[in-house]
């Protein structure tokens, strides 16, 4: 398992190091500062740190993020709940607002007008554009890169 620490090398105090000796960044990590229940923004994008998503539009109905999620091959939109609902479903941790998202049916299937039930293949597609396929899609090491230099910049900024 990957580790940060912090190196003040950089003209930002930023730079990031692969450490063994250091704690592990997880959504577990008690240490992470994100975006609380009570300031997420319904229909808006989040970068989040989860267990399988990446990215997330809130949902506020359900106190969650729809995403992409891979399982086993299969890659399809899901649901995972915001922290502060608590275990054992409380597996969000959002970092950073995005964007507002344009889709405005959030469901992660819908029933046609035949009655058939389908997948939410704009929402879906729109995720994919915005960079929100699942780790095991992309360059895994880039993303955790990128999730640990955010975490740093608002750990920096909360102590300004």
């Amino acid at each position: 398992m990957l580790a940060v620490s912090v190196d003040a090398a950089d003209s930002d105090g930023l730079e990031m190091k692969a450490d063994e000796k250091k704690l592990p960044l997880t959504v577990n990590d008690p240490s992470v500062v994100y975006i609380s229940l009570s300031d997420c923004k319904h229909g808006w994008l989040y970068e989040i740190m989860s267990r399988n998503l990446t990215m997330g539009v809130f949902r506020k109905d359900r106190n969650g993020f729809v995403g992409i999620r891979e399982k086993l091959g299969d890659v399809y939109l899901f649901v995972e709940n915001h922290w502060d609902t608590g275990a054992p479903f409380g597996t969000v941790k959002p970092l950073k607002l995005v964007e507002q998202c344009p889709i405005k049916k959030l469901d992660e299937f819908f029933q046609g007008e035949d009655r058939k039930i389908r997948e939410n293949e704009q929402l879906f597609n729109w995720l994919k554009e915005k960079g929100g396929m699942p780790p095991a899609w992309v360059n895994r090491r880039k993303h955790l890169d990128d999730i640990r230099m955010l975490v740093k910049a608002m750990e920096h900024e909360r102590k300004k």
